[in-house]
């Protein structure tokens, strides 16, 4: 089954490129990509990854993902964002976000990590069956930050920002496009915030509008699941993998439905909770070895199991490998 990724991404790549100079169908038929229509709600990641080269092969610019992150519109993605807007502070902000990003996409996976000092908001692509494209992660990494600065006035301050990948030659530009340190080689492509930050006001807030626009995510995300209850669950297990309230019963609540009804939804669709956390596991666990240079030990963490032992148990008994082995493949 194919992972999809937002329709913004294709769209605001395009539109780019094509105030730049480029030809559109052009690129288009080089990705091998039929012309969306105007309003799709998602593409194959795939089809995204191969755009992204495409895109940078005629550019030669390596801050091209930087550059599409900073032409998306703050309402881009409809009313995830608006109720974002409408929060009273850049912490309630980032919260939304997390906990709606399944209506967004599943080649994507936002998650946050405490620090003592920092809470560090840590965003994955998950590539398909091409690793996805590092002007990805920059594109996302670019809006998240570009709109957060826009609800504060400028006034919110980003700590750094870490990139699994090598430094780039233009990594001042990098800097300065950010405004804040970057991080290379690291485990994972993430951006941290200090605490402080995240008391920052948002110029946009309004409680009234908050509530009728998370109620019309709550209804958004009913109409998902209709037929679809193991995609939503899939998500959801991805996001909160190796966080303390992750279990059957928390997914369950964030569906806003009862565990013994989840059960149900579930068999009806020929599946299981456990069967899908197996299963999310694993896909996860192979995209992080393959796509990063995570240690194993973190990996595990991230998965949610007790021991990176437990882990490589798991990993063999659905792969027939150990992850070491699959890495040095």
């Amino acid at each position: 089954m194919s992972k999809f990724t937002w329709s913004g991404w294709y769209h605001a790549l395009l539109a780019y490129m094509q105030k730049a100079g480029f030809d559109i169908e052009q690129l288009n038929h080089q990705a091998g990509i039929q012309c969306l229509a105007p309003e799709p709600r998602q593409i194959t990641q795939d089809d995204m990854t191969r755009l992204w080269s495409v895109a940078l092969e005629a550019s030669d610019d390596p801050l091209l993902g930087l550059k599409v992150g900073q032409s998306v519109k703050p309402g881009a993605i409809g009313v995830i964002s608006w109720a974002m807007m409408s929060s009273q502070t850049v912490g309630e902000g980032i919260k939304v976000l997390i906990n709606h990003q399944h209506l967004l996409a599943d080649a994507l996976d936002f998650s946050v990590i405490d620090h003592e000092q920092y809470i560090e908001v840590v965003l994955n692509n998950i590539g398909d069956e091409l690793p996805a494209s590092p002007l990805s992660i920059d594109a996302s990494i670019m809006t998240f930050v570009s709109f957060f600065r826009w609800l504060t006035r400028d006034s919110a301050m980003f700590h750094a920002v870490y990139l699994n990948r090598v430094e780039l030659a233009e990594h001042k530009i990098y800097e300065q496009c950010l405004n804040c340190r970057v991080r290379y080689k690291q485990s994972q492509n993430s951006v941290w915030i200090k605490r402080a930050e995240l008391a920052q006001p948002l110029m946009t807030a309004d409680v009234r509008m908050s509530a009728l626009h998370l109620q019309d995510l709550d209804r958004l995300a009913k109409q998902k699941l209709q037929g679809d209850c193991h995609k939503v669950v899939t998500k959801l297990i991805r996001q909160y993998l190796g966080q303390a309230q992750f279990s059957s019963d928390f997914i369950a609540r964030r569906m806003h439905m009862s565990k013994s009804t989840l059960q149900r939804n579930l068999a009806f669709e020929q599946t299981s909770f456990q069967a899908l956390l197996d299963e999310a596991r694993i896909n996860l666990g192979l995209s992080l070895i393959r796509h990063s240079n995570m240690p194993l030990v973190r990996i595990a963490e991230r998965l949610g199991y007790a021991s990176s032992n437990s882990f490589c148990r798991g990993f063999k008994r659905m792969t027939g490998r150990s992850p070491g082995d699959y890495r040095k493949m």
